[in-house]
């Protein structure tokens, strides 16, 4: 078994994990409206204003990717990350 193991090239075990972390993220973002009716009877929000949230979220987090992929460009992504 460890043998097998040792000729896995190690690019994979990065690609295996980029995967998971990002199918992860996913989970987290596509899944909002399955929580949305538990979120608002839970906590006597709004649906509107919990609405808002997230939208103004997804909206923040698309002008923070185009800052991010400059910064990439510019300093590399292995020290954007790490930050």
């Amino acid at each position: 078994m460890l043998t097998k193991l040792k000729q896995v090239h190690y690019g994979w075990i990065i690609t295996l994990a980029g995967g998971g972390i990002q199918a992860t993220q996913a989970f987290a973002v596509y899944t909002f409206g399955v929580f949305l009716r538990p979120l608002t009877t839970e906590f006597s929000w709004e649906r509107g204003t919990l609405s808002l949230a997230a939208s103004l979220a997804a909206l923040i987090m698309g002008f923070l990717a185009i800052v991010a992929g400059r910064l990439s460009d510019k300093y590399g992504p292995r020290i954007l990350v790490t930050v």
